[in-house]
């Protein structure tokens, strides 16, 4: 709604708090929620519309509350501050506030409900002074902060963060920043230079045609290539770029790699791409740091906007008798939320990287092995606690560096767990082009293979751990990949699945002693070269293999509904077969593509199905079902490919009856 020529909210109506404080109505709300008894306002924590309070209808008339009232004022300026994950559009959107349970009460404030757009609120017994950073991000502070975290590493970690590196090798190529106007692409660097790498969302999606005119001059191509190794203008440059650039130069920095401006862009037959895609896990692993855009979805946004958090001052105040501060935003809670984290690429050029600097709308972050630091007014670190919740897109468990450090550890178990996170939360995000859904993950399998030795690497999985690696699963059914199956990578890889698909990897697992991997076609290397895992990786298409294999269900099994034996009990989800417990059934669940074997008598098979095409032909009664044994409590499940002994992976289950493979004897098949 709009606040001028438009009837008064009900939100705004101001009268006398609890405190004798004057408040608003909408925020009156909040204060008797904050007066509730603990259980009723546990009861309401719960992301529901019981949970959620709407307290004003927009940010314009929030902002006109907070003229009136201290206690609004800065409830407006921490809804200013959530956008550390993107900025506030200030629309007509309202302000939802839920409680949140924990040691100290708590509230927090979403523009319309999203968790995305949202801001923590302590509520404590003793006022904090409000957090006043720079307003302006040219302002020379922001730059000494950074030049201080990278001194402070230098000096405090020697034979930690350092040795994280890849080696002393600089890119082919770099930009050597000459003046705030004028740069040059440098080629023959000395190794051991320091130069920053950046990591940055392209947009490609959402570009107008004029923006995506702005990135195609920006590229450099064979036919701008010459030139820019003379000079050229930062001005040719889209818009985060430029800023980029800048803020490397403030820094103390002449060089910086950028993937769009050191690597021709010439799609048709670029050699040049494919010569250095590889060697990603080096460009990042050996920047000085990497500074990692999180404040723009594309690249023509500016990176060095108004911080509007704090173009507000602040004073100490408090809602009902607690007094109002804003929770910190963790690291990690900040990079779920980036837009960096929902595309593919970005994922390994900040596992490679040894130290990194987020950049966000509204302060930076820093992490490095040892330390994880916030853009503060005090000069001590903020080193943030693991989250316990998963996120949308990554389960941010730890430290970003913590896959270089079990890189140099050696301790390969953990590693590969470590492997199994990361393909998690790579196959949730998005790539423009399918063809380089094993490029944009080629660094980090380098630098994998390179501390496993003897491991191969097999499309996206890895020879020592196959039979855990093929165990994936989708947590929903989705659409079969329109790719042409020539070109694909086999069923039985997470790479063939569809972009943006949430899978999970990491299962209790114990290996059967009848499975074996007996080869590959075209068979994998082991010799560790740096090209080896991208191009071995994109070549591999089948998999020769031994175990024991089986119909999903018998013959004599009876196809029904899902509904005839699924019930409800407790809000969990059991199976009954209590009508004729002597009859064998299968069932498949059409909404989620799970299906169950039942064989008379005996504990039931729960299954999960990779595409929705398969759902219905199962439902149909057109497609049969195979299990072959990978683990105790794991199996793939597999379509036979007319009368050969080669199979298409279909879906995969986790947990079932220890006799399920009893008598069955181990046979040779090849997955396609």
């Amino acid at each position: 709604m709009r606040l001028f020529g438009a009837p008064r909210s009900r939100f705004n109506e101001t009268n006398k708090g609890l405190d004798r404080q004057n408040i608003c109505r909408g925020c009156r709300k909040i204060e008797i929620l904050l007066e509730q008894p603990a259980e009723k306002t546990q009861s309401q924590s719960a992301p529901s519309s019981s949970g959620r309070l709407k307290f004003h209808e927009s940010y314009e008339e929030l902002q006109k509350c907070a003229e009136n009232t201290h206690a609004v004022e800065r409830l407006k300026d921490d809804v200013s501050g959530c956008s550390v994950y993107a900025r506030v559009e200030r629309q007509q959107e309202p302000g939802i506030i839920r409680p949140v349970t924990g040691a100290l009460p708590s509230i927090k404030i979403e523009i319309s409900g999203d968790p995305s757009r949202s801001a923590h609120i302590r509520c404590a017994s003793t006022a904090t002074n409000g957090l006043n950073l720079c307003e302006n991000p040219h302002d020379g502070p922001i730059a000494e902060q950074i030049k201080q975290w990278l001194g402070d590493c230098d000096k405090e970690h020697v034979g930690f963060c350092s040795n994280l590196r890849q080696s002393s090798e600089s890119p082919f190529r770099l930009i050597r920043i000459m003046s705030n106007s004028e740069l040059q692409l440098s080629s023959g660097a000395p190794n051991g230079i320091k130069y920053a790498a950046l990591s940055y969302s392209w947009g490609t999606k959402i570009l107008a045609d004029d923006e995506k005119s702005i990135v195609s001059a920006g590229m450099t191509t064979r036919t701008n290539l010459e030139n820019r190794s003379e000079s050229f203008q930062l001005s040719e440059l889209p818009a985060t770029l430029q800023d980029a650039i800048l803020l490397v130069r403030r820094v103390g920095l002449e060089y910086i790699w950028i993937d769009s401006v050191c690597i021709v862009q010439d799609y048709e037959n670029n050699e040049d791409f494919s010569r250095e895609a590889p060697k990603m896990h080096k460009y990042y692993g050996n920047a000085y740091f990497t500074l990692c855009v999180c404040s723009n979805l594309k690249v023509t946004d500016r990176l060095l906007t108004t911080r509007e958090a704090f173009s507000y001052s602040t004073s100490p105040c408090r809602l009902s008798v607690r007094w109002l501060s804003i929770f910190d935003t963790p690291l990690n809670d900040m990079r779920a939320h980036s837009p960096l984290a929902t595309r593919a690429w970005t994922l390994q050029e900040e596992r490679l990287s040894p130290r990194v600097l987020y950049w966000t709308p509204q302060r930076m972050y820093w992490s490095c092995s040892q330390r994880q630091r916030t853009e503060s007014t005090s000069q001590e670190e903020s080193i943030h606690p693991s989250l316990k919740d998963r996120p949308h897109f990554e389960s941010l468990s730890g430290s970003p560096q913590r896959f270089l450090l079990f890189c140099r550890q050696g301790e390969a178990q953990r590693l590969h767990q470590e492997w199994l996170d990361i393909v998690e939360s790579y196959t949730r995000r998005d790539i423009t082009k399918d063809a380089d859904r094993f490029s944009a993950l080629a660094g980090l399998a380098s630098r994998y293979q390179s501390s496993v030795k003897g491991d191969k690497y097999i499309a996206g999985l890895w020879q020592k751990t196959f039979a855990e690696d093929l165990a994936w699963s989708v947590d929903w059914c989705a659409d079969f990949p329109s790719c042409e199956r020539e070109a694909a990578p086999p069923s039985w890889s997470w790479a063939s699945l569809p972009k943006c698909t949430a899978t999970t990897l990491k299962h209790e697992f114990v290996k059967s002693k009848e499975f074996e991997l007996l080869g590959s076609i075209p068979e994998a290397d082991t010799r560790g070269t740096d090209e080896n895992p991208v191009v071995q990786g994109a070549e591999v298409k089948q998999a020769r293999v031994r175990g024991r294999l089986r119909p999903f269900w018998s013959s004599e099994a009876r196809l029904q509904p899902w509904s005839n034996s699924s019930r409800t009990v407790n809000g969990k989800e059991v199976y009954s077969f209590a009508e004729m417990p002597e009859q064998s059934i299968y069932s498949v669940d059409m909404s989620r593509g799970r299906v169950l074997t039942y064989e008379a008598r005996r504990l039931e098979v729960l299954g999960q199905l990779d595409y929705l095409q398969d759902v219905q032909r199962v439902a149909e009664g057109q497609l049969q079902l195979h299990a072959l044994e990978l683990g105790a409590t794991a199996l793939l499940l597999l379509e036979r490919l007319e009368a050969t002994s080669n199979f298409r992976r279909v879906g995969a289950a986790h947990g079932y009856r220890l006799d399920f493979f009893a008598d069955v004897r181990a046979s040779d098949c090849v997955l396609v």
